[in-house]
């Protein structure tokens, strides 16, 4: 059994970094490159351990944030689709680690932490970065600046001007945090988070598990002016919206994809550029855990099919290949431990669940859905669940009605499941029983299915299929407000819908 960890008799503090959308296939490409867009991260990559075969647990953000905190695959905590909250009963690493006297930090700019939803139970300090609606200056007054007459008549000119004006830099404010929609992540929230999670870093009154998510390479892809124009970048005139696209209400064009993809890579140097004072300050914790991963990945216009239309997968509905499960993982054990025997392995991003209990004593927390990457017992195989497409499904027949019905989209909106083995084979069963087989190793991005159906598939991948099913069938301990028109309302307060 592992020994909790003391540095100078302290406890290991915890800093877990998640990228949002950043794609493992691009990052591992790029960490093989000499001249890098994100030399930053490469730097920390190289002198820690890099793990190159890390596949998430799910395939977009809540199910994936779930999964990080609880140490449990989908099928198991069941938050999917319309089902966004957190079930009863399942504690989260911050809640257990609140526990033991740790302080625990949640600084996220994705609207999907919200106390309502429960992804954000057990962080004690969780300030709002994601809100769009937050103002700058808090005006807490019934003054109408539309009837100034009136209203200087009530309160005085010295109250009207100041709230007038406190409007308009609230006016000004929103524009600049490029706040229209909650997914269209703000420049400023990136910097913000960055800089307080560096003020905290310096805090040594106790033991700190500090969480951050950063939206900055989720799209709407718009980097900084002199970003776009080191990349050689024009203005982006491209409707960015997936569900509109699937539907077939807008086209994006082969050249525009190409386009889209080179905004991508812009953000994420813009990204790496501004890790850089982090990464600098982690490297000077000795007695910490870091671990910088992400909870999906992203398509632009990969996978086209003459089934679709000609269309192509763009986004994250509906997919469960490697464009999207395959994540980065970066680990920088505490002093005195490492890895890097075993850092070809296949890893999840959600065995940072047992590492963390191996590492602050919460042995008996542990879960048998995560692997420590402390422990010599290596994982068999990965296994990643697309276990509700309601939700990514309503949204595009907002835009089509009878979408759902060809082919291709039929066996889109499949409930799916992907187990990859520790030989890097992958194996795709969808709930219809269709089944997919690549060979990872020779074909890393899935263009040649090896399957037939006279050889079928292996024993112990139809028994992980049936144990997803088994468990996934069964029902949890919900909240009273977790039902799909409590969610949507939700969902659209926040923007999102």
């Amino acid at each position: 059994m592992t020994k909790t960890v003391r540095i100078n008799n302290k406890k290991v503090d915890v800093y877990l970094i998640i990228l949002d959308c950043l794609s493992g296939k691009i990052i591992n490409e790029e960490l093989n490159k000499e001249k890098t867009i994100i030399p930053n991260l490469k730097g920390f990559a190289n002198k820690y351990t890099f793990y190159p075969n890390c596949f998430s647990p799910g395939t977009w953000t809540p199910p994936s944030h779930a999964s990080l905190f609880t140490g449990l695959h989908l099928s198991e905590h069941k938050v999917d689709g319309y089902k966004l909250f957190a079930p009863r009963g399942f504690t989260t690493i911050a809640s257990m680690l609140n526990d033991i006297n740790y302080e625990t930090y949640g600084f996220f700019a994705n609207g999907y932490f919200d106390k309502f939803f429960g992804l954000g139970e057990g962080f004690k300090n969780m300030p709002v970065f994601w809100n769009k609606d937050k103002p700058f200056v808090d005006i807490k007054t019934k003054l109408n600046i539309k009837r100034p007459f009136s209203s200087v008549k009530k309160y005085g000119i010295a109250k009207y001007l100041e709230v007038f004006f406190a409007k308009v830099i609230n006016s000004i404010y929103k524009i600049l945090t490029d706040s229209r929609s909650v997914r269209r992540k703000s420049r400023l929230s990136t910097k913000k988070i960055i800089k307080r999670t560096i003020k905290t870093i310096e805090k040594r009154d106790k033991p700190k598990f500090v969480c951050i998510n950063l939206m900055e390479v989720h799209r709407d892809f718009n980097p900084p002016d002199w970003v776009k124009k080191k990349f050689n970048l024009h203005s982006m005139d491209i409707e960015q919206n997936p569900t509109s696209y699937l539907a077939g209400k807008n086209h994006i064009s082969e050249k525009e994809f190409i386009d889209l993809k080179k905004y991508y890579k812009a953000e994420i140097f813009y990204l790496d550029y501004e890790l850089k004072a982090l990464l600098e300050k982690l490297n000077q914790e000795d007695n910490a855990l870091v671990v910088i991963t992400a909870d999906h990945g992203l398509h632009i216009g990969e996978r086209k099919s003459s089934k679709l239309k000609e269309k192509a997968l763009f986004d994250i509905p509906f997919s469960i290949y490697n464009e999207l499960t395959k994540v980065p993982f970066i680990v920088k054990f505490p002093k005195g431990f490492c890895d890097s025997k075993n850092k070809d392995r296949i890893v999840q991003s959600h065995d940072i669940f047992n590492t963390i209990c191996d590492l602050t004593g919460l042995y008996n927390k542990k879960t048998v859905s995560s692997r420590s990457l402390l422990s010599e017992k290596k994982r068999d195989f990965a296994k990643s669940e697309l276990i509700s497409t309601d939700y990514q499904t309503e949204g595009v027949r907002k835009y089509n009605k009878d979408f759902g019905k060809l082919e291709l989209e039929q066996y889109l909106i499949q409930r799916k499941t992907a187990i990859v083995t520790e030989n890097l084979k992958k194996y795709i069963v969808c709930e219809n029983g269709e089944v997919e087989i690549y060979d990872l190793n020779n074909d890393p991005d899935e263009q040649k299915n090896l399957f037939e159906p006279e050889d079928g598939i292996p024993d112990f991948i139809k028994e992980k299929i049936d144990y997803v099913y088994n468990v996934r069938n069964k029902t949890v301990p919900r909240e009273e407000n977790d039902n799909k028109e409590v969610i949507k309302n939700r969902l659209k307060e926040l923007g999102y819908m």
